[in-house]
This record gives C-alpha cells, sequence and structure tokens, in this order.
C-alpha cells in the first residue's frame, strides 16, 4: 500500500472516530438517529450513588423556626455522561401509604424537592418536583435500607440545556451510615427524557 493511500485510509478513519466521540463525549449518545446536538428527546438513564443529610433549613415564612429537610448529593453512571446533582428535600406530613409501598403502613411526604444537575461541560438542568403526578415519599418507617422515590419535573436550565423541559422519576434506597443518624448511603435509579 502506497503512502498516499494509507494517509487517506488514516484520515477517512480518524474523521469517522471523531465524530463519534463527539456524541459519545457530549453524553446523549444517538437519540432518534441523530448525535447530542439535535434538537428533541434526549433519554435519561441513570444508576446513581451517593449521600443525603438530614438538615434544618431556613424558613422563610417563620426566620424564628427552621424546618427539617435533606440534603441529597449524587454521582450517576448512564446517559447522559457525568451527571451529578444537588438535591433539597423538604419533608411534608405523614400519609398512608398504598398496598406494598412501604413495609407499614405509613409514608412520608415531601413537600417540596429541587434538584440542580451539573454536567462535564458545565451545562446544568433545574428540577422540581412534578405535582401531576403523585408526591415523593419516603418508606420513613421501615427498616434499612427504605424506599423514597420523586417524580421531577425539568424547570430549565445552563448552557447547552437552557430553556430544557421534561420530567424523571428517582427510585432510591438508602440507610444510615455511622453513629449520628443523619448521614446515609443512597443508590437507586434515575429514568425518564430531557426536551430542547
Amino acid at each position: 500500500m502506497s503512502k498516499r493511500i494509507l494517509i487517506v485510509v488514516v484520515a477517512v478513519v480518524a474523521a469517522i472516530l471523531a465524530s463519534g466521540f463527539v456524541g459519545v463525549t457530549n453524553s446523549e449518545g444517538f437519540w432518534g438517529g441523530g448525535f447530542w446536538h439535535q434538537e428533541g428527546k434526549i433519554p435519561i438513564n441513570w444508576r446513581v450513588a451517593g449521600t443525603n443529610a438530614y438538615v434544618l433549613v431556613f424558613n422563610p415564612a417563620d426566620p424564628e423556626t427552621p424546618i427539617p429537610g435533606l440534603v441529597i448529593d449524587i454521582v450517576t453512571l448512564g446517559i447522559p455522561f457525568g451527571a451529578k446533582s444537588k438535591v433539597i428535600g423538604i419533608a411534608g406530613e405523614v400519609v398512608d401509604a398504598e398496598p406494598g409501598e412501604c413495609e407499614v403502613p405509613n409514608k412520608l411526604l415531601f413537600e417540596f424537592d429541587d434538584m440542580i444537575v451539573t454536567f462535564p461541560d458545565l451545562s446544568m438542568l433545574f428540577a422540581t418536583m412534578d405535582e401531576t403526578k403523585p408526591p415523593g415519599f419516603t418508606c420513613l418507617f421501615d427498616s434499612f435500607p427504605q424506599l423514597a422515590v420523586a417524580h421531577m419535573k425539568i424547570i430549565g436550565g445552563t448552557g447547552k440545556y437552557e430553556g430544557a423541559s421534561g420530567e424523571y422519576t428517582g427510585t432510591f434506597t438508602g440507610e444510615p451510615v455511622g453513629e449520628s443518624g443523619t448521614l446515609w448511603a443512597e443508590t437507586g435509579t434515575i429514568k425518564g427524557w430531557i426536551e430542547r
């Protein structure tokens, strides 16, 4: 094979690989026959692991009385690639659990759930509790690990996700680590879609 043909073959292979890696490294891969930069629905399919901690949160309605909350930090594996997130959950009321949801007949609802997802290119997604779906909850009174479920809607973002919408559901289990009872290990999945 002549040097000229070899150089052309190497250049063509490099161009093909480069175009493929753009899609992979920008995390959404193929969806609807195109790369990540096309508009339309982008799947969310993450396995997650992280921590949550019980905290007292400033209460704007009554600054003298903080309210109980939960701070969750999550890293993900899956698509879109490289996401990390922070969630603030505010506890609501204790209600009856649906049959089969929890071991005991009660569950704790979340009154608020706010989430910011950050990607390696510093684009962000913003999400909050989806009020068109059943409220998020945790089986707080069950044995460990305890189940938690959150239905979220995407309300915008920055960078490549500016103006995004969509929805996802997170399903998690968690258990306390150490002696304080306030730091928990959490694993689970988040599935849904982003539209932009």
